[in-house]
């Protein structure tokens, strides 16, 4: 199978996520494979336990050199989201040239734990307050477990699009959202299309929901 052979019906499969654990990246490499744009991680946590990916920088660099689109995820974890969202905004200085999403997931840094409903809505609503638009989230299990929990659809991630996560050969989606509008379908281990991008490897790989045409226009229109 090719990189980018897993198609489903009305979905464009041409986005990747990277941080700096993909030491060997030539995104001139990936470019020519057929991937379009690069999510890549930019920040964990916030204050004295601050994580700043040092490639992202670099890559974003080198993207907008090649005219790939761009985008920036923060790793909640415990702490105020407000700060978190401050730090990451603070490291990715957007131009009108990055799209923004909260990366809500089970945290495995030693001495941090998972970030909470409430600071998640914090950090997505000081985002929106600073840019005037809110970030995508992404998630998978947990993100699914915590809104089941909730009564009725959440009044302020349901604000968000969705970045969803399940590796199957079709997504389940956590509550408050009718569709998705990227699926991370295969960390380039498990699920379907499991396969290596040239100039990258194996890697967490994501589908839009919709035609090229679309993607260009859902990121003109969501990049701050």
């Amino acid at each position: 199978m090719n990189a980018l052979d897993f198609n489903p019906t009305g979905t464009l499969n041409a986005l990747c996520d990277i941080s700096h654990l993909n030491e060997n990246v030539d995104l001139n490499k990936v470019q020519s494979s057929g991937i379009l744009g690069i999510l890549h991680k930019a920040t964990q946590s916030s204050g004295r336990t601050l994580f700043h990916d040092k490639m992202y920088p670099i890559r974003k660099q080198i993207a907008e050199n090649l005219g790939l689109l761009w985008g920036a995820y923060h790793f909640g974890t415990n702490g105020s989201g407000i700060d978190q969202a401050n730090a990451f905004l603070d490291y990715v200085k957007p131009n009108n040239d990055i799209l923004l999403v909260l990366d809500f997931e089970v945290v495995t840094t030693p001495g941090e734990s998972n970030m909470s409903l409430h600071e998640a809505r914090d950090f997505v609503s000081q985002v929106q307050l600073k840019t005037g638009k809110y970030p995508g989230i992404y998630g998978g299990a947990l993100l699914k477990e915590v809104l089941k929990q909730e009564s009725g659809i959440d009044p302020i991630l349901s604000k968000c699009w969705l970045w969803v996560a399940d590796y199957a050969s079709k997504p389940n989606l956590p509550i408050g959202w009718d569709n998705y509008t990227l699926w991370q379908f295969t960390d380039g281990v498990h699920g379907p299309g499991a396969v290596p991008i040239d100039g990258i490897g194996l890697c967490d790989r994501d589908i839009f929901n919709g035609k090229e045409s679309e993607l260009i226009s859902f990121w003109k229109e969501n990049i701050v």
